[in-house]
């Protein structure tokens, strides 16, 4: 289901060397029950220093014996099964004492992917199931859980994805950790409107978030270039970028 790519470039302007994370946040799947998954982690990231990763709109399902799923809980996947229009539903069962996705197959609406979890779960076994995202960068790439929740008997658990991107730098947070979105600070939502496949954002020496298309960025970058060679890329991002709010 490979299709377009799209790409991100972080650049932390501020005195800190944190860690860099981009999560996502589907209020719809959220009041579900789910919770948002870190989905791109770029360790300690030093002042001055830029990061860019990249994706594809390409899902998988997945499930994680990693304990009852909760905020600081970092979802180990043990199996993760790409899915697509074609193959959009798997059933998670457990056989001969282990749990395994089995018989993949589609399943209506078109759009929606689907875990159905059968009779054999066990709550007590601390299973959770998700959908994933692909991604590749420096930090943590291949298709990194966005969205988790706690398996469940006899239950059918559908995800309906409308990707919605949101950063934050933090001093403690690790790859595929269950974030808890509602008591998190000083994010910004980076959006990508139809026909913009790269995005800029920047952590000013404020520690304020300033968010942009790459386009603007590069056209600011060459006009300064014209009467200044020597200008840098990070000093005129600083000012090419708007400040958002929180």
């Amino acid at each position: 289901m490979t299709g377009t790519t799209y790409t991100m470039n972080f650049t932390n302007n501020s005195s800190n060397a944190w860690n860099f994370c981009c999560y996502q946040k589907d209020p719809g799947i959220l009041d579900q029950g789910a919770m948002s998954a870190a989905w791109f982690v770029a360790p300690i990231v030093h002042s001055t220093t830029h990061v860019n990763f990249s994706w594809t709109i390409d899902y998988g399902l997945t499930w994680s014996q990693s304990g009852k799923i909760g905020p600081g809980i970092v979802y180990n996947a043990s199996q993760n099964w790409s899915v697509d229009a074609a193959e959009n539903t798997v059933t998670l069962t457990k056989s001969g004492g282990t749990y395994t996705f089995d018989n993949q197959r589609q399943k209506d609406p078109a759009g929606a992917f689907n875990i159905v979890q059968d009779s054999t779960i066990v709550p007590q076994d601390g299973v959770g199931i998700g959908i994933s995202m692909q991604v590749q960068g420096s930090g943590s790439s291949g298709l990194n859980p966005i969205y988790v929740q706690n398996a469940q008997p006899n239950i059918q658990t559908q995800f309906t994805v409308t990707p919605k991107y949101y950063v934050v730098f933090m001093q403690d947070i690790q790859p595929s950790e269950i974030l808890n979105v509602a008591t998190m600070t000083n994010t910004v939502e980076v959006p990508y409107d139809v026909g913009v496949y790269s995005m800029s954002v920047t952590l000013n020496a404020q520690n304020l978030w300033q968010v942009g298309t790459t386009a603007s960025v590069n056209a600011a970058v060459t006009t300064a270039r014209i009467d200044k060679p020597e200008t840098t890329r990070a000093a005129v991002a600083a000012d090419a970028l708007p400040v958002l709010p929180s």
